[in-house]
């Protein structure tokens, strides 16, 4: 809040003042007050227009202005945004000031002319897209200009129709507009053309590179690849390197570019490709893409020296690096959890899990592995990735095989816990029976089967545990889970586990299972190794005729 300036005998209106605009810099430490009034001695219409510092709690004294704004966008060789003042004075000219410059030396000062149709007209509006620093103005009969701030490039002027209301558009840039038949309008920076038509229609081909460069454009392509190589054939290596690093879209930034790079002499004792990348980790908010950034990383990789892999970490942790899936692989071998990282980055899940699952193998501790199955099981399901279990526990299992198991109970009990299946628990079996691990095959089996009690829709399961045990010479362990309460199985193939307990001398289980007469005359030849409470319990289950 602030009080008007009031009429003075030495102002430049008298009488009322009409205010149509007021506005406040982003920084909120200026405000502007705008309005048209009655110029003194019949001077037609004219703006005045008050600018207030909050700081100083102070106003400037009113100047004859009819549209003004505030603008905020980064100088060039400025490293923060400065909060710039736009205005329009008689001539008619738009003054660009800057508000609390470093020192008055350094204070961005232009004033560019303006050309309306026909020349009683004046601004009404001015409005500053910051994205493209670009001021959008609106006469009093409909005119619209475009002026590029740095530049102070006018790049667009014709007539619209007249405006009853304008403003920013902060969704998609520009400004929006109301005439007055009630016709809503957008006038906003195209992005793809832009520069092209500073180029070419406007034949002003350095104020196009400079904003393609200041705000990463395309359609400059060909002058900036022109300009390159007249610095390369003149040997002025720095400035092609920093008009590389600069280059719009990254047009310049190519395998190609790189590969001419190697090829120049050492700059201040450095290789000139090294020269090149200091330049790009020395700029603000620059990041390598990914093909520098392999370059870069390899030989520091190949030298395997720890400082230099210690760079790699604080490059990615500054976003100076680009992660791809190709960098993943050249920090691999070095560090499995960077390059697990630099995975995860590029979304390259099979190489996330691939990176999980060995950092799981090299893992001493039960309790971390599991962790790191969670791990893999919780990332998958936020990228909504479906990994092929059966194989990474295959893979798992050519390395670690304890691991392997520990893998596959985390699959299972995840079922158990979140009511959902990852894995088929039959292919999982069988992926340790590839490997011929009875025992691991066993206890994930009877992990599966223990809490779900005894199922006829498991009965393909049950044969198969006790099956793998007494084909594999491990009957005790088969006679072991019959004999167990915890189990109780009884839905599997009496008949083939019958046969398989006779062939490895269970003669009690077979003649249990069995349920022909020829069956048990051939198993009771055995009588003689088998228990007497076994016999006891089959004579006694026979009818008198049998």
């Amino acid at each position: 809040m602030f009080e008007r300036s009031v009429e003075k005998p030495e102002s430049h209106w008298e009488g009322a003042v009409q205010i149509i605009n007021y506005s406040e810099s982003k920084d909120g430490q200026w405000l502007i007050l705008g309005g048209l009034a009655k110029g003194k001695g019949g001077a037609g219409i004219v703006g005045v227009l008050q600018v207030y510092s909050v700081k100083m709690k102070a106003s400037q004294p009113a100047m004859p202005s009819h549209a003004a704004c505030f603008a905020r966008i980064t100088l060039e060789g400025r490293s923060k945004p400065s909060n710039l003042i736009c205005f329009t004075k008689a001539g008619p000219v738009l003054q660009i000031l800057e508000l609390d410059p470093p020192s008055k030396d350094q204070a961005f000062n232009k004033k560019v002319k303006l050309k309306f149709q026909q020349p009683d007209d004046f601004p009404v509006s001015i409005h500053c897209d910051d994205k493209f620093g670009t001021l959008f103005i609106l006469t009093r009969k409909g005119y619209l200009l475009c002026v590029e701030i740095t530049t102070c490039k006018m790049f667009f002027a014709n007539q619209t129709a007249k405006m009853i209301g304008s403003t920013l558009n902060t969704t998609d840039g520009g400004i929006a507009t109301v005439d007055g038949t009630g016709r809503v309008g957008h006038f906003f920076i195209e992005q793809k053309n832009i520069v092209k038509f500073i180029c070419e229609a406007l034949q002003d081909y350095d104020a196009g590179l400079k904003i393609a460069t200041r705000y990463n454009l395309p359609g400059a392509d060909q002058y900036i690849e022109k300009q390159f190589n007249v610095l390369m054939n003149s040997g002025r290596y720095e400035e092609a390197m920093r008009m590389t690093a600069t280059s719009p879209q990254g047009v310049l930034r190519t395998v190609q570019t790189l590969r001419q790079f190697k090829q120049v002499p050492k700059i201040n004792g450095q290789p000139a490709l090294l020269f090149y990348f200091n330049i790009l980790l020395g700029t603000s908010g620059a990041t390598l893409n990914a093909i520098e950034s392999i370059e870069l990383a390899k030989p520091i990789l190949q030298s395997g020296k720890p400082q230099g892999l210690a760079h790699i970490k604080d490059w990615l942790s500054q976003k100076k690096l680009t992660c791809s899936e190709e960098l993943g692989d050249a920090l691999k071998s070095a560090d499995l959890k960077l390059a697990l990282q630099v995975y995860s980055a590029a979304k390259v899940p099979e190489k996330v899990i691939a990176c999980f699952l060995a950092l799981s193998s090299k893992e001493p501790d039960d309790g971390k592995a599991n962790k790191i199955y969670q791990e893999i099981i919780k990332y998958a399901k936020n990228c909504n990735y479906t990994p092929a279990y059966c194989t990474l526990v295959g893979q798992l299992h050519r390395v670690n095989p304890i691991r392997a198991k520990d893998f596959a109970l985390v699959l299972i009990n995840h079922e158990e816990e979140a009511g959902e299946a990852l894995i088929s628990i039959g292919e999982l079996a069988d992926t340790f029976m590839v490997a011929q691990d009875v025992k691991a095959t066993t206890n994930i089996l009877l992990e599966y089967l223990r809490p779900r009690g005894d199922r006829e829709e498991d009965a393909e399961l049950q044969t198969k545990v006790l099956q793998i045990n007494l084909v594999h010479n491990n009957p005790r362990v088969a006679d072991a889970i019959l004999d167990s309460s915890d189990y109780s199985f009884s839905h599997f193939d009496k008949l083939k586990i019958a046969m398989s307990c006779e062939n490895v001398g269970l003669y009690d289980r077979a003649l249990e299972f069995y349920s022909d007469m020829k069956d048990y005359k051939r198993v009771l030849g055995h009588a003689p190794s088998m228990k007497i409470e076994h016999l006891q319990n089959f004579f006694g289950q026979l009818s008198p005729e049998e």
